[in-house]
Order: C-alpha cells, then sequence, then structure tokens
C-alpha cells in the first residue's frame, strides 16, 4: 500500500516533469527540425573563359543532370558546365543523317527530286507524321529532308539509313568530328553536339548551297520551346533537338545567329522533364544573349 509520504513524492515528481516538459517545448534554446532538402550541392565542373563562369556558375536544374556549352569562334569565348557527362543523343543523330544525304547531292549521285519509296520496315513511331501514311508511297528525297529536320521523322530518318546505309552515317558522325561513341551508339558528351555543328559550319563537308537548304530546314520547326524563347527577336536559332523517354532526356543542340555575331550552343539533360528541361534551355540562351 501507498503511504501518505509516497503519494505526496509521486505528486511532486509529476509536477517536475510537467514543468520540465513545458520548457523544452516553450524555451528560446529548444531544438529546431529543419526539414530535409533535397537541393543537390555538388558544385558542377566547369571549363573555358574564367570571367564568364559569374555568368553561368547558379545555374541548376530541379531533377536530374544537365550539359551545357557554348562556343563563339569570333570572340575566342568558350564555356562547358559538366563537360563529362555522357548522354543518350536521340533524334540529334539525324543530324549525321542529313550530312550523308546532302554529301550525296554534292556528289551528284542523287537530286532533290529523286524518289525513295515509304516501305513497311520503315515504320516507326514517335515523332513525325509520316508515320500514319501509306506505305509504299514514293517521296522526294527534298520532302523526305523537311519531314526529317522540320518535323524529326523517325520514318524519315529509316528510309534516308535504308537508302544510304547505316556504316555511312557512322562515318559521318566521325568526319563531323564526334567521339567514336556518339557514332556507334548514339551516346556522347556535349563537345559531341557543339563540335558537329561548329563542323557544319566552319568546313567543307557539304557545299555552301546545301548548307543553305540544311539552315532553312533546321530552322521554325515543330520543336521552338527550349532554347528559342530565350533568344532576342533578331537572332535565328539552327538547331536539331533530342527526346528520349527511356533517359527522361530533352536536348537542344544548334547555332544561333545574328547580324552582329553568332555562336554554337548545345543543351543535354537526363532524369529530368520537359519543363525543367525547357526552362533550363531558355535560362542559358538568354544568358548567352545577354553577352552580346
Amino acid at each position: 500500500m501507498y503511504t501518505k509520504d509516497m503519494k505526496i513524492i509521486y505528486l511532486i515528481l509529476i509536477v517536475i516533469v510537467v514543468v520540465v516538459i513545458f520548457s523544452l517545448f516553450n524555451s528560446e534554446s529548444t531544438f529546431v527540425y529543419t526539414k530535409p532538402t533535397t537541393t543537390n550541392t555538388i558544385i558542377p565542373k566547369t571549363e573555358g573563359t574564367e570571367s564568364l563562369k559569374d555568368k553561368f556558375v547558379d545555374i541548376t536544374i530541379p531533377t536530374g543532370s544537365f550539359s551545357f556549352a557554348y562556343l563563339d569562334l569570333n570572340s575566342n569565348q568558350k564555356f562547358t558546365i559538366n563537360p563529362d557527362e555522357e548522354f543518350y543523343y536521340a533524334s540529334i543523330f539525324k543530324l549525321p543523317v542529313a550530312v550523308t544525304v546532302f554529301k550525296n547531292l554534292d556528289s551528284k549521285k542523287y537530286t532533290l527530286q529523286d524518289k525513295f519509296t515509304y516501305l513497311k520496315e520503315d515504320y516507326a513511331s514517335g515523332d513525325g507524321s509520316l508515320q500514319y501514311n501509306k506505305f509504299d508511297s514514293d517521296y522526294t528525297i527534298n520532302q523526305l529532308l523537311v519531314y526529317l529536320l522540320k518535323e524529326s521523322d523517325n520514318v524519315a530518318m529509316n528510309i534516308f539509313i535504308r537508302e544510304f546505309g547505316i556504316d555511312n552515317i557512322y562515318q559521318t558522325a566521325l568526319d563531323l568530328g564526334t567521339s567514336k561513341n556518339f557514332a556507334n551508339n548514339n551516346t556522347g558528351k556535349v563537345s559531341d553536339g557543339i563540335t558537329m555543328f561548329k563542323n557544319i559550319d566552319t568546313t567543307n563537308i557539304i557545299s555552301d548551297e546545301s548548307k543553305t537548304i540544311l539552315y532553312t530546314y533546321l530552322t521554325d520547326t515543330s520543336f521552338e520551346d527550349r532554347i528559342k524563347p530565350g533568344l532576342k527577336n533578331n537572332s535565328s536559332l539552327v538547331h536539331k533537338i533530342g527526346t528520349w523517354p527511356n533517359t527522361a532526356s530533352f536536348h537542344d543542340c544548334g547555332i544561333v545567329i545574328n547580324d552582329d555575331y553568332k555562336y554554337y550552343i548545345c543543351i543535354l539533360t537526363k532524369d529530368t522533364n520537359l519543363k525543367n528541361a525547357q526552362e533550363l534551355s531558355t535560362n542559358l540562351s538568354q544568358i548567352t544573349e545577354n553577352l552580346y
């Protein structure tokens, strides 16, 4: 049985415990719960013109990862973020496909009006509208180039691969200065994208006439929602996008042309979503435009 003294002791202990608990929850020295953050605090690797570092150092993407490259041959300015990251390039591979076609046009083996047939084996879903057309339909090379570059059409790509040979396209990619990994596996670093556009623009891999046609078909495409919104109204964009759901990738690489300047730009992403990639690409293109 509890004695009267024991009851008094228990009551005192209970009062002490209540006072201590109350003090803990109301004292300024109480521990404060901090919600864990998912922000990636790893500082990205950068290379290039030192004076540009402050312009790009705070660029981030909410989810996933990205690489960025900028090159201006006239001012000799260049900058790269995450240069060693590798990405599946997706439909940007259609660029060496197109260059292979133009090389054959330049050599007079074919003309823009020559026709190829859409066979059942060429069918592919995804980007482009040719997939909805009838098999055994004929299209001129010029029509197929429009589908390939304006719509990023997968059927047009397969027709060209069948007609010109995948090995020749691999060789074109190497001739454009890409890595063997890009040429053989369509996987590479951001330098592969920049190098391709630079070499198309500055070398004689295709004729000036072919470049004019190529640039026309790579301008005002069905995909102007990444780099283009960040550009000035008087700047044009010659570019190729790539989208690959398997790696949640949304890329855009090309040439920005203004009456007063020209530069090459490439943005690759993975493990993200289209909205994040669009915002990142627009942000980066605004920063590069503001350099001029």
